[in-house]
């Protein structure tokens, strides 16, 4: 998967995830029946999904992944509002607090920390009798949470007003003779110009500022 793009990388967990025991049965008899040169990478594969943690792993990162590159596509998608693009990431945002953190932003106790339903199941099938390693499980996946959290909070835009007033600059929306957002709706708004017309008023010049000349002295 080194060499995987990010935008496909979830369906590669997801065909992993849905093909284990097929994938695990495989390498099984290419570690017995294989060559020389394809024994020993048969043999590490089948061990690693013979592994239980690392299927819980694959459990739990498959949902993530997958949103994450959803939210990638949509980004670099070439029609897509930015408003609209602020308020998907704002909610994937809240979604991702909400499962590591309380209302009043304190990380929640690791039993209520939400890891997803499934997640949930399949470690209690796999580790039931395993309590220790569950935990650890656990606290590496609450840790990724919270980088998560922290790396999608840093990509937020500072001023969302700014976002929702681009959309008001398309030409379709600016140049339109009905429903035109007003002057002061726009991002970085100017002071409009003056109602008296297109012209500038010359202000008249006050003779107190003009400095006297001596005529006798210089003609």
């Amino acid at each position: 998967m080194s060499e995987t793009r990010w935008l496909v990388r979830g369906k590669i967990i997801y065909n992993i995830l849905v093909n284990w025991e097929e994938l695990k049965a495989y390498f099984n008899i290419a570690k017995i029946q294989g060559g020389q040169d394809v024994r020993y990478k048969a043999r590490m594969l089948w061990e690693m999904l013979s592994d239980g943690t690392n299927y819980l792993y694959f459990v739990f990162a498959s949902p993530i992944v997958t949103e994450f590159e959803r939210l990638n596509a949509l980004f670099q998608s070439t029609n897509c509002k930015p408003s609209h693009l602020c308020h998907e990431l704002e909610i994937h945002c809240t979604s991702l607090t909400r499962r590591v953190y309380d209302e009043n932003g304190f990380p929640v106790p690791l039993e209520k920390v939400d890891f997803g339903a499934k997640f949930i199941s399949e470690s209690e099938r796999i580790l039931a009798n395993e309590k220790e390693q569950l935990q650890k499980l656990q606290d590496r996946c609450q840790e990724m949470m919270f980088t998560l959290v922290q790396q999608v909070k840093m990509r937020l835009p500072r001023s969302r007003e700014l976002y929702d007033g681009l959309k008001k600059l398309s030409p379709s929306v600016v140049l339109t003779h009905t429903n035109r957002p007003p002057y002061t709706d726009l991002p970085c708004p100017i002071s409009p110009p003056s109602r008296t017309g297109s012209r500038s008023v010359r202000k008249p010049i006050s003779t107190n500022s003009v400095p006297s000349v001596d005529r006798r002295r210089h003609f």
